[in-house]
């Protein structure tokens, strides 16, 4: 996919903008992470209707691109942010140089196993939130509004959500020492290894 932006929410959305990625064994590949940009702007906002991509198959490969939900920001009431850039169902998906930016869960996981390397996920509230195992390797975190959740993991299998040599950022500095690492919804598991807070959670930090 060239540089450029891609409002597929016109193009391949229902009604609401989410568009579904229902094949298998596909490789989606941007000529790069900052300047390929495929979007959206879900009208009205919950977690199972509004992603920009809900991918629904196996063995699933995205390279060098960002996927925005451009409904989910900082400004977005608290009561109604629930805009998804990627909401996955599936196993064995690969993530490499893949930016995420929403509001509210930003990136919906519901089963299987999946890799990140690199790339950055931004949100405001539970903005890495659902199931399955997650391992994130040298992906930055970064929070976009005061207060709010990093990750919220549910039902996971094995692992759950695991972060490895991450980086966790703020977009504003009085952001910083607002924020929590996670909360538990269901049966959770999340672990953060070898990773650098430049921002600092709350005090509580869960």
């Amino acid at each position: 996919v060239p540089n450029g932006e891609y409002n597929i929410g016109t193009l391949t959305g229902d009604s609401n903008q989410k568009t579904a990625f229902e094949k298998s064994n596909i490789s989606l590949i941007g000529e790069s992470m900052d300047k390929t940009i495929i979007y959206n702007q879900s009208i009205n906002e919950a977690i199972g209707t509004t992603a920009t991509l809900y991918i629904h198959g196996n063995d699933v490969y995205l390279q060098d691109l960002t996927i925005q939900n451009k409904s989910g920001g900082p400004t977005c009431p608290a009561s109604a942010c629930r805009h998804v850039a990627v909401q996955q169902q599936g196993d064995k998906m690969i993530y490499k140089q893949v930016k995420l930016i929403a509001g509210q869960d930003t990136y919906y996981t519901k089963s299987g196993k999946t890799y990140w390397e690199g790339g950055e996920i931004q949100g405001t509230v539970d903005f890495i939130c659902g199931g399955g195992d997650v391992f994130f390797e040298g992906t930055n975190l970064v929070m976009r509004r005061s207060g709010g959740y990093i990750a919220v993991s549910q039902n996971p299998g094995d692992w759950g959500y695991v972060f490895n040599n991450s980086k966790i950022n703020v977009s504003n500095g009085s952001y910083n020492g607002t924020f929590y690492l996670g909360r538990s919804w269901g049966h959770a598991k999340t672990v953060f290894l070898n990773t650098t807070m430049y921002a600092q959670p709350t005090a509580e930090g869960w």
